[in-house]
């Protein structure tokens, strides 16, 4: 071991190694090699001093490696803070991998804690475990093998799937044959209506799609409870329970017997709000539906859980 002590006579002294400019801190002096690595990236710190591979360094504008072996930090501002075999790569930016192994973080801000071959591609995502992958926007993905590729969505436990829904909770304890075979998925859509055209909730407000509605995969059936309320903006309210059964064989979608729907009650000029429940074959999308009155302004949400079999 060699030691170097700040020569100051003082009892407690900072002792610092400064990169001139622009230069990196590194532990290994880059040859090209998988000894020393590449060239680093401008002010990067690299104290890795373990790689298989002559480009497994803190190539981006201020990376960060901790330390490990066989990390990677090619994302300016990227940070892989130790472990085996992780990644701060692709188009993003400023992600972080805290650990685990064989992580790959490629969006921007994402963000992998630990776990194994867990994977963030897209932007402001987490995800942990191992074999989890967070590939929509703002989504989420913990525990075994989840897969959370809904914007917004959030997956845990093993086998859950977002199925692509926008703002989807989905749990599974485990599967038969197939991810998502044996789970709970929850959505909340909404929508504001103006007048009396009947109207599709979804889960960004916006046009029906198969990404913001509750969507069904082929050999799949649906077990779906859920509540609806209206508001008009004056205070009046119209709100309703509803449960009902949905299958998908092959290419068709449908309804299985007759949807419940409950009014709870209406107060004022939201009693003639209506609610339907259809199903959508062409986006293979169950919709809910609702109507409002000509001049009245109506803010609509619905939460509904599906319980998902196949």
């Amino acid at each position: 071991v060699a030691s170097s002590t700040p020569p100051n006579a003082a009892p407690d002294v900072d002792a610092v190694v400064p990169p001139k400019g622009a230069g990196a801190l590194l532990g290994r002096v880059p040859d090209n090699t998988t000894t020393g690595g590449n060239k680093r990236g401008s002010r990067a710190v690299d104290w890795q001093t373990e790689r298989s591979a002559a480009a497994q360094v803190a190539s981006g504008t201020n990376a960060v490696i901790g330390g490990g072996r066989s990390n990677t930090s090619l994302q300016n501002y990227g940070t892989v803070a130790g472990g085996d075999g992780n990644a701060a790569n692709g188009a993003g930016t400023r992600s972080a991998i805290g650990g685990g192994g064989g992580n790959t973080a490629s969006g921007s801000y994402g963000s992998i804690p630990g776990g194994l071959n867990c994977t963030v591609s897209a932007n402001y995502t987490h995800a942990f475990g191992s074999t989890c992958t967070a590939s929509a926007d703002y989504a989420s993905a913990g525990g075994f093998t989840c897969t959370a590729d809904g914007v917004g969505s959030r997956v845990f436990g093993q086998f859950a799937v977002a199925r692509g829904l926008r703002g989807a909770d989905a749990f599974a304890p485990g599967r038969r044959t197939a991810n998502g075979d044996a789970q709970r998925r929850s959505a909340v859509l909404f929508r504001t209506t103006a007048d009396a055209t009947t109207t599709a909730l979804t889960a960004d407000g916006s046009t029906p799609s198969t990404a913001n509605q509750l969507n069904l995969p082929s050999a799949l059936a649906f077990k779906v409870r859920g509540q609806v309320i209206g508001m008009r903006s004056n205070g009046d309210v119209s709100a309703w329970d509803v449960s009902f059964i949905a299958k998908r064989v092959g290419t068709t979608t449908s309804i299985v017997g007759t949807p419940t729907i409950t009014n709870l009650g209406s107060d004022g000029t939201a009693t003639g709000y209506t609610l339907a429940i259809a199903a959508d074959d062409t986006n293979d999308v169950i919709q809910i539906n609702v109507t409002g009155t000509a001049g009245h302004t109506v803010y609509w949400v619905a939460e509904l859980t599906s319980l998902e079999v196949g």
